[in-house]
Order: C-alpha cells, then sequence, then structure tokens
C-alpha cells in the first residue's frame, strides 16, 4: 500500500482492513471515540426499559438505581479490559483470543460471538422499526428495510464512519436526554417510587435486576477492541480503559435510572407513553432520537459481525462479511418480526451470552497476566498462522472454557431454562461470575508454556 492511500480519517472512504494488524502508519483517532462508541451505542429504548423493569420488580426508585448502576459498573469493567488491548495489539477482539485457544480453537467463541451479533441486529432492527411505527406511524416493513439498509451502509464503509456516526449521535443525546431528564424531574416521580418489597424479597429482585444489567453491559466485551485497534500502539492502557468505561457506564446508569423515573409514573404502556407525558410535543424529538439509537447499537453489531465471521473462517472480505450479517438480521427482522418473535429470539441471546464471561477470565488472564499486558506477545504474525506458534488448538484453554461454562448450569436462569441454584434465588441469574471465577481460576493455575516472550514490536502488520 502506497503512503498516499494509507487509510486514516477519511470518513467516505470503504476501510480497506478487515482482521489485518494495523500498522502505524495508520494509526488515528481520539480516546475520546472511545467515550463516544459506548455512550452513544446505549442511549437507546432498550436501557430506558430495563431501568423501568426494577419499577415492577418492586424494587422502588432508589433500589432500582442502585441495582442498575453495580451491574453497569462490573460489566463495563469487563468490557473496557478488553478495549485497552486494542491499541496495544491493533488488531480486533476476536482473534487475540486464538493466544488462549488456538487457531482453530478459536473458532469456537468466533462463531457464538457470530451468531450473537446476527441475533442482536435481528432484535434491534425490529424493536427500532416497531418504535417507528408505533410513534410515527410508519408501515413496519419498508421502515425495517430503510433503517436495515443505513446500518448496512454505515459498516461497509467502516471503521472512520462507524466512529463519525457514534461521535453525532453522543452530541445529540446528550442534549435530547438532558432535556428529558430536565422534564421528568421537573414533573416528579410518581406513586411507584416508593420500595414494594422488603427482606429477601427485596434482595432476590435486587439481584435479579443487577444481573440482568451485568448480562447486558457485559456482553458488548467481544466488540471492545474493534473500535480502539486504529488509536497509536502506544496509546496507554488505562486511558483507553477509562474514556471507554465512563462512556458505556455513564450511559447505561443514565438511561436505567431515567428509565426507572419514568416507570414510576405508572403509565399504561410503559416508558414511552410515560415520555409523553413528562416532556408533550417535546417528545417527538426524543422519540426520533430514540430510532436513530438504534441504528447507533446496530452499527456495532454489524460491523463486528463481519469480524466474528472472518475469525471462524468465513471466506470473505470484510466488506462482504459484514454484508451477511446484515442481510441476514434485516431479513430475519421482516419475516418474524413480531413481539412473541422477539421475546423468543431474546431468550435465545442471553444464553448465547454465557460463553461470554469466561471467555472473558481467559482472554484478560492470558494478555495482562502471562504476556504483561500485551508487551511479551510473539511477533503478531503469529496470531495469523494456522500452524503458529499458537497451535491450531490449545486445550488447556478450551478446557477453562467448558469447564466455566459447565459449572455455571446450575446458576444459569432464563426463560429456555432455569437451573436449580437460579430458580432457588428468584430468577437471579450468578451463572456468569461463577463461569468468569472458575475459568479464570483453571486458566490461571495451569500457567502458561510459552517460548522465550519477544517484545510487542510497534509496527507490524499483515
Amino acid at each position: 500500500m502506497s503512503q498516499d492511500s494509507f487509510y486514516r480519517d477519511e470518513v467516505l472512504v470503504v476501510e480497506p482492513h478487515g482482521l489485518d494488524r494495523i500498522k502505524e502508519a495508520e494509526r488515528h483517532g481520539t480516546l475520546t471515540g472511545q467515550f463516544n462508541v459506548w455512550f452513544a451505542s446505549n442511549m437507546h429504548l432498550t436501557t430506558l426499559v430495563l431501568g423501568a423493569l426494577g419499577i415492577t420488580l418492586g424494587l422502588g426508585l432508589w433500589g432500582t438505581v442502585l441495582s442498575c448502576a453495580l451491574g453497569n459498573f462490573l460489566g463495563a469493567l469487563g468490557n473496557s479490559s478488553c478495549a485497552a488491548m486494542g491499541p496495544r495489539l491493533g488488531m480486533p477482539q476476536l482473534p487475540m483470543s486464538r493466544s488462549a485457544f488456538g487457531y482453530r480453537g478459536n473458532y469456537l467463541p468466533a462463531f457464538l460471538a457470530w451468531l450473537g451479533y446476527i441475533g442482536w441486529v435481528t432484535v434491534d432492527n425490529t424493536l427500532g422499526s416497531q418504535t417507528s411505527q408505533q410513534l410515527f406511524g410508519t408501515p413496519y416493513i419498508p421502515t425495517a428495510v430503510v433503517l436495515g439498509a443505513a446500518t448496512i451502509i454505515i459498516t461497509v464503509f467502516g471503521y472512520n464512519l462507524v466512529h463519525a456516526w457514534e461521535r453525532w449521535l453522543t452530541r445529540a443525546s446528550l442534549v435530547v436526554f438532558a432535556a428529558l431528564t430536565a422534564f421528568a424531574l421537573f414533573h416528579g416521580a410518581g406513586p411507584a417510587a416508593a420500595v414494594v418489597k422488603t427482606g429477601t424479597a427485596f434482595w432476590m429482585a435486587f439481584l435479579l435486576e443487577f444481573t440482568i444489567m451485568f448480562s447486558y453491559t457485559v456482553s458488548w466485551a467481544p466488540y471492545a477492541a474493534d473500535y480502539a485497534r486504529y488509536l497509536p500502539s502506544n496509546t496507554p492502557l488505562a486511558r483507553t480503559f477509562w474514556y471507554s468505561f465512563w462512556g458505556m457506564f455513564l450511559s447505561t446508569t443514565w438511561t436505567n435510572a431515567l428509565g426507572a423515573l419514568l416507570g414510576t409514573l405508572a403509565v399504561a404502556g410503559g416508558v414511552i407513553p410515560a415520555m409523553r407525558t413528562v416532556a408533550g410535543v417535546g417528545s417527538m424529538v426524543i422519540y426520533a432520537v430514540l430510532v436513530l439509537g438504534s441504528i447507533s447499537s446496530n452499527t456495532l453489531n454489524m460491523y463486528s459481525g463481519g469480524m466474528g465471521g472472518l475469525t471462524w473462517g468465513l471466506p470473505l472480505r470484510r466488506t462482504g462479511a459484514t454484508l451477511v450479517v446484515g442481510v441476514i438480521g434485516v431479513v430475519l427482522s421482516v419475516l418474524f418480526g413480531g413481539p412473541q418473535f422477539i421475546k423468543f429470539f431474546q431468550g435465545f441471546l442471553f444464553m448465547l451470552v454465557y460463553w461470554v464471561t469466561p471467555w472473558i477470565a481467559i482472554i484478560t488472564i492470558d494478555f495482562y497476566v502471562f504476556h504483561r499486558q500485551g508487551l511479551a506477545y510473539p511477533d503478531p504474525r503469529e496470531f495469523y498462522r494456522l500452524n503458529g506458534i499458537f497451535g491450531t488448538m490449545r486445550w488447556t484453554g478450551l478446557a477453562a472454557f467448558a469447564c466455566g461454562i459447565a459449572v455455571s448450569i446450575p446458576f444459569m436462569a432464563t426463560d429456555w431454562y432455569t437451573g436449580p441454584i437460579g430458580k432457588a434465588l428468584g430468577g437471579a441469574d450468578l451463572s456468569y461470575i461463577v463461569s468468569f471465577i472458575v475459568a479464570g481460576g483453571i486458566y490461571l493455575a495451569a500457567g502458561r508454556a510459552t517460548t522465550s516472550p519477544v517484545v510487542l514490536p510497534a509496527q507490524g502488520g499483515e
């Protein structure tokens, strides 16, 4: 690639890179972009509704806010630990775990992630289209096609346009949600703000709301480094960590708290009509930003979905792999976009994310402990060699991964399956924490046999 064809700051140039490591000459962007990506992608209807859920569980306003904030805090820690790997290694998130699972062994988490990406594209496109249909009277199928096509266009252009879109929506969301918050505070909390449950029942409900928000927030981790890998390789890990952390924690906690406050009004129909109650005619602008928020979230699902497909061996370029994820998700949202399908599909997706926390435990130990914050990896080209130093299969990582999931099964609690411990906890799901501890403990205890470490060079790529 010649000097004048380097991919730098051009927004309307199709990104030429896929899984390959980004050379230092093409590193660009700012840490503010890390805040924007994770802030904008969570300022939407889903997080508002999840906040209002705590009110229906009987936690009251402050119980709901505290449980959501705690779940978001821990989930954002996991996501940001992965985002910080991006500048150091300069590659997307999922290929990094070839170091722990081997080249082909890594197909398992990559394929699970790919299924999840398609699923969330379907759900987010359906919810955005249904919201537009309900609020503005637009017909469902054309709306689903238009929203899906707009998202596909952004993700096909790639990294720079994704960041530009999230930057714009961060600014819009700050203004609109600040106004909605002011309207809601001026209106005041409703009768459902009081705590309904007490004693053990309260703590069971608190734990349930916590696990819902933790599982939502931490499920972004397999995406995280994808949006930081173009930053200069000498970007301090701590700065990448904290910019992404605050973007995610503030957005999810703010919208959860606002959703809870709106939920206390106990307006028939939930959060959306409650916005109209407090904001009046101004609610139409808020609704429009909520619809655009579905695109913001879905750009990450589609873009990283392409990366997931490439990681498990989909024989396409990045643009083709992105199109596959986008088209499948949009077609599913058009064909099966009814409310019962969404409930069914969300249950399926929550089952899928059970792999995320044991994966995070293994990859963070591999990066931060075994390879000294990414400085002790061998030549980065080894990540792309089928028979390289990481091998085809790394059985220690795979065994730790499998054991973490297996031990956590009794703690699971979804509409599809509830284990005995999950049932005893009233539907609160602690399996994510159990699998994280078990998988991480096994992988750490087993140690890692490696060749002599080689300091990762700043300049490199495929």
